[in-house]
């Protein structure tokens, strides 16, 4: 059920458990000063079987970009240049923190340019229209 793990330098280490939207869940380790973006390439590197299914149940391709994955953990984003210690993860010990992953699908992401576009103000050009 684990995916790979990054091996620890120094025997201290994150245990993150990720969430997918159809219940299904994969565990990983991560060094201690490990990036949000260094969890997303070893998610992509790692292949995980739960991930792949949710993909092809959707009729999506896994992913290739660290873009393209999104991970929450307490109701946010988390951003690919934080570290793991700055988004509120202990390292070390035995917790395991919960958090959901997600793949911004090519729908998703036209979307939230649409969405960004719509909420400026509107333009009084007279040729800008936006669907």
């Amino acid at each position: 059920m684990a995916a790979e793990s990054i091996p620890p330098a120094d025997g201290q280490e994150f245990h993150l458990r990720f969430l997918l939207i159809n219940g299904g869940e994969f565990r990983m380790d991560f060094p201690c000063d490990s990036l949000v973006r260094d969890v997303k390439q070893a998610i992509l590197d790692a292949r995980p079987r739960e991930l792949v299914e949710v993909q092809e149940k959707q009729a999506q391709p896994f992913p290739s970009r660290v873009e393209e994955l999104r991970i929450v953990h307490l109701g946010r984003f988390l951003g690919d240049s934080k570290s793991l210690d700055e988004c509120g993860f202990e390292c070390g010990g035995d917790n395991v923190f919960a958090v959901h992953v997600t793949v911004r699908t090519a729908s998703n992401r036209l979307d939230e340019v649409k969405d960004r576009i719509s909420s400026r103000a509107p333009c009084h050009c007279g040729s800008c229209v936006v669907s």
